[in-house]
């Protein structure tokens, strides 16, 4: 059927053409009809602002008139179903018993990142990602298993802020000299050092989910949020939406083990030592804004050696996340060949002393 076009109004729930339901197209990033096809564009809005993190009135928003939560009672997953969704199946285990909860307390969500490419595509992608995979086992490059895909829509807090570090700490310098006779003679020199550093965070992401890992969606980054949008239902049509787990607080607490650890690095960039032998830092967490944003998830589900296996893609730029089999044997002869090689740099060095 020949594909129609025109503009809708995003509280439609049904394509005017034919009655059938319309989800969201990411390749014309417009809502289309299941049945017939017909693209309905929909205004959007790009949203770069942050809300302010001591704003409580923000963290108190509650949609819960707007959408429901549903409780998976086999793996413990919370998903958000809309107005315009009416599944009850778990993304996560597929199971079709959900219960209901009563009510969504707390924030709705500021932006999405919309998907750029179907499940189809994603397919393909995901195969392509697999081939180039070197420690991939070479049953699953030569064929891909066949995989249940489902989209997703994570939640997770992005966070800004300025920092101020003091610092004060003892480094240790370790050199080696060899004397006339051949001996090698190590010298250790200790030194203080004291200063204040100042660093700017932006969008530093925390995942909210109950399924995936903070090194899960690291693997995953990064995404490209000046594409981000305000939040509108019609980039959540087609797909699941699992509700944040973690208050506001508590990610943000997630958010500043990752800006410590970026600013013990930028710290200790400046000196030239081995081995920290004690460093002190305080920091205080200025200026801090925050947006709840949902980003694009794939699972890609399949059997290897007769299990269950769940990989995880960026639904914006097709990255494969952390997760994909490994051959052991292919894992082995990267070792072995690592040793060898060490070991033959060892004896050339002490050939030539």
């Amino acid at each position: 059927m020949a594909t129609k076009e025109s503009q809708i109004d995003t509280t439609t729930v049904q394509c005017d053409n034919c009655g059938g339901g319309l989800f969201f197209d990411p390749k014309t990033a417009g809502l289309k009809c299941k049945n017939c096809n017909s693209l309905f564009p929909f205004s959007k809005q790009r949203d770069l602002l942050k809300n302010d993190f001591v704003d409580s009135s923000i963290q108190n928003r509650n949609w819960s008139q707007e959408s429901r939560v549903f409780h998976c009672d086999s793996c413990g997953a919370e998903i958000i179903v809309t107005g315009y969704d009416v599944t009850t199946v778990c993304p996560y285990c597929g199971n079709g018993y959900v219960s209901k909860v009563d009510k969504l307390p707390g924030l709705k969500p500021d932006k999405v990142v919309p998907f750029k490419f179907d499940e189809t595509q994603a397919q393909e992608l995901f195969q392509k990602g697999v081939k180039k995979h070197f420690f991939a086992p070479s049953v699953i490059k030569k064929k891909i298993p066949e995989s249940k895909i489902r989209g997703l829509l994570i939640p997770s807090f992005l966070f800004d802020s300025n920092t101020i570090s003091s610092y004060d700490g003892v480094l240790e310098k370790v050199t080696t000299t060899t004397d006339s006779k051949g001996r090698v003679q190590r010298n250790v020199r200790r030194f203080s050092i004291k200063g204040t550093k100042k660093l700017s965070f932006n969008d530093i992401v925390v995942e909210s989910s109950s399924k995936f890992e903070q090194s899960q969606v690291n693997s995953l980054l990064p995404y490209n949020l000046n594409e981000s949008y305000h939040f509108d239902y019609n980039f959540l049509r087609g797909y699941f939406v699992e509700h944040y787990q973690d208050s506001l607080d508590v990610c943000f607490s997630k958010a500043k083990v990752a800006m410590d650890s970026k600013i013990k690095s930028s710290i200790l960039s400046e000196y030239n030592y081995t081995n920290v032998v004690k460093l002190d830092i305080n920091t205080s967490y200025l200026d801090r804004k925050y947006s709840y944003t949902l980003l694009p998830v794939y699972t890609i589900e399949y059997e290897y050696k007769k299990k269950k296996v769940i990989n995880i893609m960026n639904g914006q730029t097709g990255r494969i996340g952390k997760g994909l089999p490994v051959s052991p044997l292919k894992v082995s002869l990267t070792v072995i060949s690592g040793i060898i090689i060490i070991v033959l740099l060892f004896i050339l060095i002490f050939a030539f002393n």
